[in-house]
């Protein structure tokens, strides 16, 4: 399934084929430079996550915070209540 990793300052894109297409399936920040469109980014809290985008969120592996909409899913790992990484997933199988 998947295809393609690229790991660049602290961004790793992971391509996938999807119905014959090589498509962007997931793009992680390690880097604390990098930030969400409303500004959360590697570094800041748990508490900045919960309260830029709700408590409706979805906890599949412990630690983690996603959020999804549409195709896609913002999600957050947390240690010590600190963001260590953020990924945005493509969700193939909607």
């Amino acid at each position: 399934m998947f295809k393609k990793a690229a790991n660049i300052l602290g961004v790793e894109i992971i391509v996938a084929e999807v119905e014959g297409v090589d498509t962007v399936y997931s793009v992680y920040f390690l880097d604390p430079e990098m930030q969400t469109k409303e500004g959360v980014k590697v570094s800041d809290s748990k508490d900045k996550v919960i309260s830029t985008y709700g408590d409706n969120y979805e906890s599949t592996v412990e630690n983690s915070y996603a959020y999804t909409k549409d195709d896609v899913t913002l999600s957050f790992i947390v240690q010590n209540d600190t963001i260590i990484s953020i990924e945005y997933t493509l969700n193939i199988n909607n």
